[in-house]
């Protein structure tokens, strides 16, 4: 699946049960995850023009840890509000988040998900009044193949990095 908005693009894959998100910004800067929704273990890449991250992160096993390693995401909430976009029938949902305390006015996520997970449309906005709305433009479902699943090459390039490699 592909979104986009006016500033970004995403990119979704599934391969259950792995799962990518590969962000493009128009200023350049690039953020790549892929995790296992199982096991809760993956990794993330991000890269702008002056910084550079790459993280392996496993949330712990216990029952009660509040939210996965790469979407702190602690509840959906049905906002019971069937919707459709191209076609495709999806659900709205509230997404709450630790990190964002209840007390805090204006800041929230919302997504309206198909029945398999993937979500084609995406409001999230801010306390400072800045809003992403990202709209699903191209969604296939096909296989994907794991070698799908992996970071381009520029992103995990040590020397695109700034860092000197010895033979």
């Amino acid at each position: 699946m592909r979104k986009v908005d006016g500033t970004a693009e995403i990119r979704l894959l599934r391969h259950y049960p792995w799962r990518l998100e590969e962000r493009r910004d128009l200023d350049g800067a690039v953020q790549f995850k892929v995790w296992n929704e199982l096991e809760d273990q993956g990794m993330a890449v991000s890269t702008t023009d002056d910084q550079h991250r790459f993280e392996a992160r496993r949330s712990p096993r216990a029952s009660n840890y509040p939210y996965t390693a790469f979407d702190k995401i602690s509840e959906r909430v049905d906002m019971k509000r069937p919707s459709s976009h191209r076609g495709t029938g999806c659900a709205w949902f509230h997404l709450k988040s630790d990190i964002v305390k209840p007390a805090t006015k204006n800041v929230g996520i919302a997504e309206c998900t198909t029945p398999e997970g993937m979500p084609l449309k995406f409001i999230g906005f801010d306390g400072s009044g800045a809003t992403e709305t990202f709209m699903a433009v191209d969604a296939k479902r096909r296989p994907v193949d794991l070698k799908e699943m992996t970071p381009p090459a520029d992103l995990i390039d040590p020397s695109s990095w700034g860092f000197t490699v010895g033979d």
